[in-house]
């Protein structure tokens, strides 16, 4: 069970990392190619979901409904 739970843990580890150095080399080229104003507006949909979940979820939580674990 061990040695699962190693290699779980490192390819989580490998795929969080990756992920981390695709986004750094990827934000000096959308920046270049889109410009401050524009990626700031492509980025305000996901920003206004995100706001919109944390919202409902914290109603849920305070109204008793949800799960805090």
């Amino acid at each position: 069970m061990g040695a699962t739970r190693g290699k779980t843990q490192a390819t989580n580890e490998f795929m969080i990392f990756s992920m981390v150095t695709l986004s750094a080399l990827a934000s000096g080229w959308l920046e270049s190619s889109l410009g401050w104003q524009r990626l700031n507006l492509v980025v305000l949909p996901l920003l206004a979901v995100t706001l919109f979940v944390v919202i409902s979820m914290h109603k849920k939580i305070a109204a008793g409904g949800g799960s805090t674990s």
